[in-house]
This record gives C-alpha cells, sequence and structure tokens, in this order.
C-alpha cells in the first residue's frame, strides 16, 4: 500500500507542477513521510497535510483544491456504468495518406445526398521533428551537429 501510495503521490505532484505549483520530488516526500503520522482514513487530515506541505502560495489553493478533488477521486472500477438507452451508430473517419502527385482538377460537386453513407475523408500527413528525436536520443550516439543542436536547446531553456 505504502508503494502504490508514494506512487499515486509522486504523480499528484507532477499533476501539480504542470499545473504551475512549485513541487518538487523533496516536497512529495515530505507529504509521504508527514502522512505516516495522520490519520489516512479522514480525508480532512489527508486533505490539509498535502495542501499545508505543497502550496506556498496563496493565490494557489484554488488551483490545488480543484486538482485534488479531481485526482484524489473514487477510483472508475468503483464506478457505476449506465448502459446506454439505443446503441448509436456513427461514423469513424477513414485516414489515408496524401498524395504523392498534385491533386487533378476538382469535380463537379456531387448533387445533395449523394455520398451520405460514406464516412468523412481524413487526409493524414506524417510530420518530423528533428527536436523530439534529439530528446529521445542517447548522448553517445550524437554527431558533432547533433550535439551542438542540444546544447543550442539548452540554452534556449528558461531556468527557473
Amino acid at each position: 500500500m505504502a508503494g502504490q501510495l508514494l506512487h499515486n503521490l509522486i504523480l499528484f505532484g507532477r499533476v501539480l507542477r504542470g499545473l504551475g505549483l512549485e513541487v518538487n520530488p523533496s516536497r512529495v516526500l515530505d507529504v509521504f513521510h508527514a502522512l505516516k503520522l495522520i490519520d489516512l482514513g479522514r480525508q480532512p487530515d489527508f486533505y490539509f497535510t498535502l495542501r499545508g506541505l505543497l502550496v506556498h502560495r496563496h493565490e494557489d489553493q484554488s488551483l490545488f483544491d480543484q486538482a485534488f478533488h479531481l485526482f484524489w477521486r473514487v477510483p472508475v472500477d468503483r464506478w457505476e456504468i449506465a448502459q446506454p438507452a439505443a446503441p448509436q451508430s456513427r461514423r469513424r473517419p477513414r485516414v489515408v495518406p496524401p498524395p504523392l502527385s498534385p491533386p487533378p482538377a476538382a469535380p463537379d460537386p456531387a448533387p445533395e445526398g449523394a455520398g451520405g453513407d460514406q464516412p468523412p475523408l481524413v487526409e493524414a500527413t506524417l510530420t518530423y521533428s528533428a527536436a523530439e528525436v534529439l530528446r529521445r536520443k542517447d548522448f553517445a550516439e550524437l554527431t558533432a551537429e547533433e550535439l551542438a543542436a542540444v546544447q543550442a536547446a539548452i540554452a534556449r531553456l528558461a531556468w527557473r
């Protein structure tokens, strides 16, 4: 149980950090150790322990409250799932790669009602990001040019 609680606390800390609160791993560990001193069965004790150790600015309290109530809710597997009244028919869009050559001139538009049973056509284009490749590449495998690009990206980071 302690391992799962620590895992959930780390995830909650990541959520808060993503929302802009100043939460770091040492604060999450402080919360974990403080929880040994309270009754975990009492939600107000749990809530105020987390809020007292993770929120340090008054303006962050409402954001913490919203995140707390969304994150520490009843697990989904305990929810009762209602069956839909009638199955809904949905047409799934087809995804096709973009054409290699320019498209021919557009034909005259089809009359209304024609092709109504066809699913919508979505054109998918794969994109490439050299920066994303560098984020996941091992430093030992970087070329000189890639290493220079990584150093430039690190220099552009906004440090707090």
